[in-house]
């Protein structure tokens, strides 16, 4: 087993057909851009989709566990099980939804997923970067509120 594809973006839309639709596709590195004088912590949208390979002698996992991290720090677990359908498969793909993430200075993300089959581990994988978040702050103020 080994790990394909890590992509950090906006978001992922499931389609007809079985289809994904990963919208906002960042590179290692995200870049929000703030007004001056907003107020902490900044709230974006972002997903992770992870793709494994399932070679021919491994055995297809059952379960999976995906700590996220940022600065080092566990910032959220996603753990369930994974349900097969028909024929062994090859890839398995792992929508993360984040939904609207909230930080308030640069950090660094970075992930971790473990497989699991019968209750045994099977695999450790982490991609092989992380992902920096720069907060970067604009010359436009943010509008004052009324009322």
């Amino acid at each position: 087993m080994k790990l394909l594809d890590f992509i950090a973006c906006d978001d992922i839309r499931h389609e007809l057909g079985g289809k994904l639709s990963l919208m906002g596709v960042f590179g290692d590195s995200i870049k929000l851009q703030v007004p001056k004088g907003a107020q902490k912590p900044f709230a974006f949208p972002l997903a992770l989709y992870l793709r494994i390979l399932i070679e021919e002698n491994d055995s297809v996992p059952d379960r999976f566990k995906a700590i996220i991290r940022l600065d080092e720090k566990e910032f959220a677990k996603i753990e369930g099980n994974i349900g097969v359908l028909g024929d062994r498969p090859k890839i398995l793909g792992f929508v993360l939804p984040l939904n609207m993430f909230k930080i308030s200075e640069n950090a660094t993300l970075s992930l971790t997923a473990t497989f699991f089959a019968g209750g045994q581990s099977l695999m450790d994988i982490s991609p092989p970067y992380d992902i920096s978040i720069q907060v970067i702050e604009t010359e436009e103020p943010m509008p004052k509120r009324q009322g």
